[in-house]
């Protein structure tokens, strides 16, 4: 019985001493331990802050730092990340340090170990370069250059770009392919033009200067503008330009103030002499001018030609137009020309109404042998000469033009005439010297 008893203690005890060992064994297998780095190497000599990862759910240790590394944490418990603050290392003569550290824990078995390799001053060498210093022939439009590299171990920058050259990146550290972009060139010249930029690193006295060439726009030959051969010749004569050298740019065609175009089939061109103060056409077969960027004329002259549109409202600074002759011109739109002093539009084919209260300092105005059926003068004060005869109007006012020396108007439908004076055709003014007003003309002052 008593050996019996003895044997179930030995039994529980055997159990017991299992289990606990069991519990032991589950207990250790649970905790865990790792870094993410093993080394690092080449570790610049001006020094740096490096990091890794802890990846525990116990505690731990660092040990085996060396004087010159500085860790953010020694000890801990669970997930961290250490940073390590290496110092700079400026010794000239010394070979590459090393330190090792290890990361352990009292429940995990085993350690781990990280290494850090750092050069000194003395084996530091710049690798610092780029890949092309010149690109010829860049598009005048404007282009965007890939292909562009920088290969370097140290800090850089660009500097000193020309207005136009672009760059997608101007700084960095290490190996980079900025994206060169031009701006289109509208400057018109035979030469290219000539833009740099400068690549360079405080940790190296080495400098790249990398230059574009950019093609400008090929010069304007105004004379290759120009259609009409009889209008070739009398520009190439006012310039004396010879056969041999057949060119004319566009700054010198400014330098035209006045010319005679006769018998031209075209003005195509005419639009490239913006200096003309005073322009004459006539026996044209043109059908058609561009005036707008003649904005400098004060005399323009158009004398038999087939020009069935007159645009003037770019002639600000016109004082004086003579249009005779024109049998496809039909109206006239002269609002904008408010400097216009003379108007002379004989024998076209001028109808409905001509309207020139816009023109407030026109003196002389001679519109005959047209077929206009009302005319505007009523707010001209400073007409003195109007000739208005052989047209289609029935009634006229010249109530606002007190300065009338000269007024005709026959051969016109004209019944009723409001004046600026009293008394009808017996007071007609004295300074009307010259008119064609009858007592059979109703006369009413307003």
């Amino acid at each position: 019985m008593k050996k019996l008893y003895l044997l179930k203690i030995f039994i529980i005890t055997l159990a017991i001493t299992a289990f606990a060992a069991c519990s032991d064994d589950k207990d250790v297998r649970s905790y865990s331990l790792d870094v993410n780095k093993s080394e690092f190497k080449n570790i610049d000599f001006e020094g740096k802050t490096l990091e890794f990862e802890i990846d525990s759910n116990t505690n731990w240790t660092i040990t085996g730092a060396e004087a010159w590394m500085h860790l953010s944490e020694t000890n801990g418990s669970g997930d961290e990340v250490i940073s390590v603050k290496v110092d700079a290392y400026n010794d000239t003569e010394a070979e590459v340090r090393t330190a090792t550290l290890t990361v352990k824990s009292p429940n995990v078995e085993g350690e781990k170990k990280i290494t850090f390799y750092q050069n000194p001053k003395s084996l530091f060498e710049a690798i610092f370069k780029v890949n092309i210093i010149k690109y010829n022939e860049v598009e005048a439009k404007g282009q965007t250059i890939k292909g562009f590299m920088i290969t370097s171990n140290v800090p850089w920058k660009i500097v000193d770009a020309a207005p136009w050259i672009h760059l997608s990146e101007t700084e960095g550290t290490g190996d980079a392919k900025p994206i060169i972009t031009v701006d289109a060139c509208e400057e018109i010249e035979d030469s290219p033009r000539t833009g740099t930029f400068v690549v360079e690193s405080d940790k190296t006295d080495k400098k790249w200067t990398v230059t574009i060439v950019q093609l400008r726009v090929p010069p304007l030959n105004v004379l290759d503008e120009i259609e009409d051969e009889k209008f070739i010749f009398i520009i190439k004569s006012t310039f004396k330009i010879s056969d041999d050298q057949p060119f004319l740019s566009i700054e010198r065609a400014k330098e035209l103030t006045e010319v005679h175009l006769y018998e031209i089939s075209s003005l195509k061109g005419l639009e490239y002499f913006t200096g003309l103060t005073k322009l004459t056409i006539s026996s044209s077969s043109a059908t058609s001018v561009d005036l707008s960027k003649l904005v400098n004329l004060t005399k323009l002259y158009i004398d038999k030609t087939k020009i069935a549109s007159l645009n003037t409202s770019s002639l600000i600074n016109l004082s004086l137009l003579y249009v005779m002759g024109n049998h496809s011109l039909t109206t006239l739109d002269l609002s904008n020309n408010k400097k216009l002093e003379t108007l002379t539009c004989p024998s076209n084919e001028l109808e409905a109404t001509l309207d020139l209260n816009n023109n407030t300092v026109l003196s002389v105005l001679e519109c005959n042998d047209n077929q206009i059926k009302s005319l505007k003068i009523d707010k001209c004060p400073f007409l003195q000469h109007i000739d208005c005869s052989d047209n289609e109007i029935s009634t006229i006012d010249i109530s606002g033009n007190k300065m009338l020396s000269k007024f005709l108007f026959s051969e016109n439908l004209v019944s009723t005439i409001y004046v600026w004076w009293d008394g009808g055709y017996s007071s007609i003014p004295p300074t009307l010297q010259r008119h064609t007003i009858s007592d059979r003309i109703l006369l009413i002052k307003k």
